[in-house]
């Protein structure tokens, strides 16, 4: 499996070095953001200390530490993210750390919650998956929240090259093993609504207007897809989903 150069995306800047490479204007990855953003938000709400699972440029540290009050860590297998990412918070009391994609380099029971954007999509169903999933468990308090956005296919397709097909049932297989699943639910559709596409082109022209309209964008995008019929879903290449589960004590894991 081809997976991109991530320290060569470092460079392109705080969202499109981790979400679409190849949006200039940029509109789109904001609204991805923002739709993300709005559904991880609601799940860590009270969370203490959060953990980045594959935190990329650390583009939640800020939002997370001020806008929830959580203490925030980040750890990305990618040396360039994880410097691009202490550069764009030289003034913020984070902690980014680079590893080797299997030892989360923390202690046992350091946080309350771990969070995932497009990274554990890249683990499931790999030979390492069930040991990652238990290293994230291992760094979680008994009971404490893994919440995470990853990509789901009902069409046996996926966002490009190199990615694995997944369904929700393969996230739900995997987890189950470690986690219990409190919730799983569609977050957005690979496909923008009509009038996110063309509210993306007026913004083209007045890019202020987009700031003050793009969280009202996001939930109907979030509305649209929860919405959907399961023929839509069938019919598109991908769609992002929203888990929501809880670590176990290891002796009620069979």
């Amino acid at each position: 499996m081809s997976n991109p150069d991530w320290d060569k995306c470092a460079e392109l800047g705080e969202l499109r070095a981790v979400i679409d490479h190849n949006d200039s204007r940029g509109f789109k990855n904001q609204l991805i953001d923002q739709i993300q953003w709005s559904l991880l938000r609601q799940k860590l709400a009270g969370s203490k200390s959060v953990l980045d699972f594959g935190c990329g440029t650390g583009r939640f540290a800020f939002r997370l530490h001020h806008l929830l009050g959580a203490e925030y860590s980040g750890v990305d297998t990618s040396a360039g993210m994880i410097r691009v990412a202490k550069e764009n918070h030289k003034s913020e009391n984070f902690v980014f750390l680079g590893f080797n994609g299997l030892d989360i380099p923390f202690p046992d029971n350091s946080f309350d919650a771990v969070t995932s954007c497009g990274v554990v999509q890249y683990i499931i169903k790999s030979e390492n998956c069930q040991q990652v999933l238990s290293e994230i468990r291992r760094v979680l308090v008994p009971g404490g929240r893994l919440v995470m956005i990853e990509q789901a296919s009902q069409s046996n397709q996926t966002s490009g090259p190199g990615m694995r097909v997944l369904t929700e049932s393969d996230y739900q297989d995997e987890l189950s093993k470690l986690y219990v699943i409190r919730s799983l639910s569609r977050a957005r559709s690979c496909e923008f609504s009509k009038l996110s596409r063309i509210s993306m082109r007026i913004a083209s022209r007045l890019p202020w207007i987009f700031n003050i309209i793009k969280s009202v964008l996001a939930w109907l995008e979030i509305k649209k897809v929860r919405g959907a019929s399961n023929t839509y879903m069938s019919s598109i290449k991908y769609y992002d989903i929203l888990i929501d589960a809880a670590s176990t004590k290891l002796n009620n894991v069979a």
